[in-house]
């Protein structure tokens, strides 16, 4: 603001310069005051601008400290569990129970692949027809046996699935007949006519899983009347269910029926085992 004094009376001079320096520190005043007010309001403002984003900063740096992913860095499962023995590990008995598990199914495996042979052959186990063929002539009331004589072929059978009686080809059935004390109990095959005979008996049979044929008759001792033709049995206790071989004839290596629990005596009679192969 500008005044001009030079046309005016002293004495109103004086006045309008007072009242101009009046104007101008009012003018001062207010200038400062607005200053003061601007630099309050801007100060606040640059304040608030700061805490918003000291706050912002804060949230942004304190965020990490919260994410999932560093808790699961920093925190390790407990594996094991605790006994009054000790510490377990969790690993250890997850082993024990598969080894345990697998051990059932292998034996379950081998129970259900085993298969009876339908038809076979007979191959000695044993004595002194190891590895040999059972043979034979397929004729009814023939012995059977190895090295013969009379030749023959290898003896087939089956087990029938009602009976349990070993069939040849033929359908004649594996049988033994009955000797006295000390003589042996022949294995034969045997038609139906002679199974009526008391001196013969069928033989009951199966095949064990290691290919084993395993057979039995009642145990009998019977006696012929040379002069009648007569035939008497007498019934033992338990059963005839061992084999055996017997070599006290010229014309071959046959086979005899006999008990296990007292065999027959005599260095005739060796122990053999017959095994199926399959026909």
């Amino acid at each position: 603001m500008h005044f001009t004094y030079a046309l005016l009376p002293a004495s109103l001079t004086l006045l309008l310069a007072a009242f101009a320096s009046l104007v101008l520190q009012a003018d001062q005043v207010s200038t400062s005051s607005l200053e003061s007010v601007t630099t309050s309001t801007v100060s606040a403002d640059l304040s608030i601008s700061i805490a918003t984003v000291t706050s912002q900063d804060e949230t942004t740096t304190a965020s990490p400290t919260t994410d999932t992913s560093s808790q699961v860095q920093t925190t390790s499962p407990d594996n094991s569990i605790s006994t009054t023995g000790g510490t377990v590990s969790v690993d250890t008995i997850s082993s024990v129970f598969a080894q345990t598990t697998t051990t059932t199914v292998a034996a379950t495996t081998i129970e259900a692949a085993f298969e009876p042979f339908p038809t076979f052959n007979l191959v000695a186990r044993g004595a002194q027809v190891n590895g040999q063929y059972l043979t034979g002539q397929n004729i009814p009331g023939t012995l059977i046996g190895w090295q013969t004589s009379t030749g023959g072929t290898h003896i087939e059978l089956s087990i029938d699935s009602t009976t349990n009686h070993g069939l040849d080809r033929s359908g004649n059935t594996l049988c033994v007949e009955y000797g006295t004390d000390g003589l042996p109990n022949w294995v034969e095959l045997c038609n139906a006519n002679q199974l009526k005979a008391p001196e013969r008996e069928a033989l009951t049979c199966a095949q064990t899983h290691d290919r084993e044929i395993q057979c039995s008759a009642p145990a009998k001792s019977c006696t012929t009347d040379m002069f009648t033709l007569d035939t008497t049995c007498t019934v033992l206790r338990g059963t005839f269910s061992g084999f055996y071989t017997f070599s006290g004839r010229n014309d071959g290596i046959w086979l005899t029926l006999g008990s296990v629990d007292n065999p027959p005596a005599g260095s005739n009679f060796q122990a053999v085992q017959l095994v199926a192969v399959q026909a």
